[in-house]
């Protein structure tokens, strides 16, 4: 069963790449200024329970989707 997974509402992320620092799997990259998720790569999409990008988000610009 999946996780909740991570999901960036790009109007609020400003390209701090604070997200991509936290993230172990380096499933977060910046693409025109705002991070984008390769879910590939993501942890959380993949089955792990792992919430660094959401907690690192001074902006509250990534939330976890059921």
């Amino acid at each position: 069963m999946r996780s909740a997974i991570p999901v960036v509402e790009q109007k609020l992320c400003t390209g701090c790449e604070q997200c991509a620092e936290a993230c172990e799997a380096k499933a977060i990259k910046m693409v025109s200024e705002k991070a984008r998720i390769d879910y590939e790569k993501c942890y959380s999409y993949n089955g792990r329970n792992c919430r660094a990008c959401v907690d690192a988000c001074p902006r509250g610009a990534i939330v976890l989707v059921e």
